[in-house]
């Protein structure tokens, strides 16, 4: 009976430190996001999300997990990817949680210009004869 005793309580003891030594996962998961940020596109062609990826210390790869919501004007769909109709200073906005609890948040800014933006600026004409050269 002795021996059943402290054998007993030797389990116990061991049983206790290895569950006191256990961790809690308290770190967030980290959102890598692919592709620019932030993005610029031009208004009326088809905005396409690159995307993102999420790891966490504990649970690995959470990348299915990650919710995407974005305020882009889309024509015909509603928080989806397609052509844009407005031009403007947009947020995509990706969000994932571990299996602990643990939230992250990433935010892309994406900029919706005018096609003729890039054409914006000052030139300078020179006329030869019958023809114009700009630069």
């Amino acid at each position: 009976m002795k021996n059943f005793s402290f054998l007993f309580l030797s389990l116990l003891s061991i049983a206790v430190m290895v569950s006191s030594c256990k961790k809690s996962d308290t770190v967030a998961p980290y959102i890598t996001l692919e592709g620019d940020n932030p993005m610029t596109i031009t208004l009326n062609d088809s905005w396409e999300d690159p995307g993102a990826k999420a790891t966490d210390n504990y649970d690995k790869d959470i990348t299915s997990r990650i919710i995407v919501t974005h305020d882009i004007p889309i024509n015909g769909v509603e928080n989806g990817e397609g052509p844009t109709k407005e031009t403007g200073k947009y947020t995509v906005t990706y969000s994932v949680s571990d299996d602990a609890g643990n939230n992250s948040v990433k935010n892309r800014t994406v900029n919706v210009k005018n096609g003729v933006d890039k054409y914006m600026g000052d030139y300078d004409v020179d006329r030869t004869g019958n023809n114009v050269h700009i630069a």
